[in-house]
């Protein structure tokens, strides 16, 4: 886990690196209130293939990026609820978490 990575809460919106699995740092607002993109670095190949490739860093939270790119090791899983639980709970209350 690097130093950006601990000082960031897990619902702060950062810019992430997939291939190198990292973040790259918060997002940045411009002075219309949009969001800024990062555009990510080209590569110098010596030859020109024709793969779709991401021109921009992705956009997510902490949280999120360590779930779907397995940033700073895993979230733990959930321990799954008995079905008799779940719906009983879903009779009190129809939005759960």
């Amino acid at each position: 886990m690097t130093e950006k990575e601990n000082n960031l809460p897990d619902h702060e919106l950062v810019y992430v690196d997939p291939e190198q699995k990292t973040i790259v740092g918060p997002i940045e607002w411009g002075r219309n209130g949009k969001l800024k993109s990062f555009p990510i670095p080209k590569k110098e190949t010596g030859e020109e293939t024709r793969v779709r490739r991401r021109k921009f860093f992705p956009i997510c939270t902490v949280k999120a990026a360590k779930r779907i790119w397995k940033i700073s090791g895993t979230i733990a899983p959930r321990p799954p609820m008995p079905f008799d639980d779940a719906m009983a709970k879903a009779l009190q209350e129809p939005y759960w978490d």
